[in-house]
């Protein structure tokens, strides 16, 4: 892919053709939305763009193929004041594209939700994502299901210490193979944000022990490792303290309508009640 700046989308970006850079009429649509400030809402999505490689009949979406040019992708999503959500579920295989197309991303300042999952090499994305990360200001959840080693723990964590903003209020990094020295380089750049909450990790991706625990206690989505609102808040309690020494725990499979009955099911994780 040849070498472009800003300048060479700049000057091209009102009359370039967009069927000669994408690979169906629809891309071309969407690039046109994204290059108006006209970005579609549905009824149940305002500001939402999802990119696939695969059939996926939901809102705003760029359906990738052999033909689409990632650099104009990039560059249009950019310059877009419109998007809210970003959902990026695949990366093209050549980094030299991959660079294009973060080099556009990375000026986006609309963005509130990043969501990423490819099953790519965290390095792959992660240095290409650290400037977005700094100076998008709106960013208020981050989603990277991504291979992410220490080198690149290391990175994320620098980019959200670097934010002047400490406003994140969703962070998720649920398929991963983090170390526990990863995983505490993270913590330690996400304790800044007051309002965060952490999605679980999977557990066949990290072992869990004592020190697991205590560092994800404060921040972990309680509602994400209950199967009720009701037992979410009995974490609450146990976690806060606040628990009421007269009343005893009850931990039951059974759903009774009492403050003191942990109501025990599927997706309840023991782990965490323990």
């Amino acid at each position: 892919m040849e070498s472009r700046d800003n300048n060479y989308y700049d000057v091209r970006a009102q009359d370039v053709k967009l069927e000669d850079i994408t690979s169906s009429a629809h891309n071309a649509k969407i690039l046109r939305m994204l290059r108006d400030d006209d970005l579609a809402s549905t009824e149940e999505e305002e500001g939402a763009l999802y990119i696939v490689d695969y059939t996926f009949d939901h809102g705003n979406t760029f359906f990738v193929k052999e033909g689409d040019d990632w650099g104009w992708l990039g560059y249009f999503i950019g310059r877009n004041k419109q998007i809210r959500d970003l959902h990026l579920y695949c990366l093209p295989k050549d980094r030299d594209q991959v660079g294009a197309f973060m080099e556009g991303v990375k000026d986006n300042r609309s963005i509130q939700c990043f969501d990423f999952s490819d099953g790519v090499r965290g390095d792959v994305i992660i240095d290409s994502l650290v400037p977005f990360i700094i100076h998008n200001a709106n960013l208020k959840e981050l989603s990277l299901s991504v291979d992410l080693g220490l080198d690149c723990a290391h990175s994320l964590a620098e980019a959200l210490n670097e934010r002047e903003e400490k406003y994140l209020t969703r962070f998720s990094f649920r398929h991963n193979n983090l170390s526990h020295e990863a995983l505490e380089e993270i913590i330690a750049a996400l304790s800044g944000y007051k309002q965060l909450v952490l999605e679980p990790i999977s557990e066949e991706m990290i072992g869990r022990d004592q020190k697991y625990y205590d560092m994800l206690a404060q921040i972990i989505d309680l509602n994400c490792i209950t199967s009720s609102k009701k037992n979410a808040e009995i974490f609450r309690k146990l976690r806060g303290d606040a628990w009421d020494e007269k009343e005893d725990l009850r931990i039951t499979q059974y759903d009774y309508d009492y403050d003191e009955f942990f109501c025990a099911g599927e997706d309840d994780d023991w782990g965490w009640l323990g």
